[in-house]
């Protein structure tokens, strides 16, 4: 019979604590946190992490201590456990923690001597698009970014736009929604293939924003308009990952209707549905659902990420029993993660009981 399922304890701190101390000394040093907390947050610039490890790094002294990492995800030391924790910390302490566990077996397969039989390496994650082929997840390098004829510009440090080029310009507009400033730009037939040092077009900020009357506007001056509509940034992540991930369902399906293919990756492996249901948008959600062919439909809902889950282990986190109950009602599965977990696994885990109950009842149905 398998364990009964537990809520985040102070063993999992103690788990990953350990898992970080990459050297086995007994301390966590800086460099040792921060390679392993870019295995989840690869986009984070220098400067951003510096200010991260500052507000953990409670003592100053350099290293981070069990009470440290507890704080700094919401965890109560004192009695309350994880009560006191956000769906967000919830979410990104287990993925920090599966990016360990991976790690760790990672390096132990290279330890193994040359004679001894190789362990299989897993499966490489792809991506099927609406046309049913199966692409490998890839983010684009430097040089085939711009062999695909997009140009990268670096965003100002200031939102100041006196003499910023042009192109420069299209991206801050962009960002900001500003109307008047891009219909100008695009007047001169400025190119909008290009992207910030993120790897945002205009239209991933567009689609932000919920901008739809701008973003046609920008589409239509593309001479590539179905390889924009799913270029994908630096996480992987395209214009209607982040239509759905700011729940503008509008947006969604206009996009949808332009040809942005819902079932490409990012670098999590991830959908844009999962982008939706990581930040609970619902009216999103439903969009998607509904803006997919019904043939495939299925097999969105089902699709898992590099960690095998599929929405429905992200929904289990969430204490949104709507968000929950309406994948089950579209057909969502109850199948396990690539570490045993059912979504009711996690949802107990997690201290979501409603959740948990609903999930239960599926499995229970499923089985029967």
């Amino acid at each position: 019979m398998p364990a009964a399922p537990r809520d985040i304890s102070e063993e999992d701190f103690r788990e990953i604590l350990a898992h970080l101390d990459k050297d086995s000394d007994g301390v966590v040093t800086k460099d040792e946190f921060r390679m392993a907390y870019l295995l989840i947050r690869p986009e984070m610039e220098a400067a951003e992490f510096e200010g991260l490890w500052a507000s953990m790094d409670a003592d100053g002294n350099g290293e981070l201590d069990l009470k440290e990492l507890a704080a700094y995800y919401g965890f109560d030391m004192g009695g309350f456990g994880a009560h006191g924790m956000s769906d967000e910390q919830i979410w990104e302490m287990l993925k920090l923690q599966d990016a360990l566990v991976e790690a760790r077996r990672a390096d132990e397969v290279q330890k193994q001597p040359a004679e001894a039989p190789a362990a299989p390496a897993p499966a490489r994650r792809t991506s099927r698009g609406l046309d049913g082929v199966r692409r490998p997840v890839t983010i684009l390098s430097e040089s085939e970014r711009k062999a695909a004829g997009v140009t990268a510009y670096k965003m100002p440090a200031s939102v100041g736009r006196e003499g910023l080029d042009a192109h420069v310009r299209l991206l801050v507009a962009s960002e900001l929604g500003d109307a008047r400033a891009i219909d100008e730009l695009i007047s001169q037939n400025l190119s909008v293939r290009i992207e910030d040092e993120k790897g945002e077009m205009p239209l991933h900020k567009l689609a932000r924003g919920g901008k739809e009357k701008l973003l046609r506007a920008v589409l239509v001056q593309s001479d590539s308009k179905l390889v924009d509509l799913n270029w994908q940034d630096k996480q992987g992540k395209t214009p209607l990952m982040l239509a759905a991930e700011f729940n503008h369902p509008d947006l969604v399906k206009l996009l949808i209707e332009y040809g942005s293919d819902a079932f490409v990756e990012n670098a999590a492996g991830g959908t844009a549905l999962h982008c939706a249901v990581a930040h609970k948008a619902e009216d999103a959600i439903t969009t998607l659902l509904e803006c997919v062919r019904a043939s495939e439909r299925k097999r969105l809902i089902d699709h898992t990420d590099k960690c095998g889950r599929s929405v429905l282990h992200l929904a289990a986190f969430s204490e949104n029993e709507n968000m929950t109950q309406t994948l089950i009602e579209h057909g969502a599965s109850s199948a396990s993660d690539a570490y045993g977990n059912k979504p009711s696994v996690l949802a107990a885990k997690t201290g979501r009981r409603n959740s948990k109950d609903l999930l239960e009842a599926l499995e229970k149905k499923i089985a029967a």
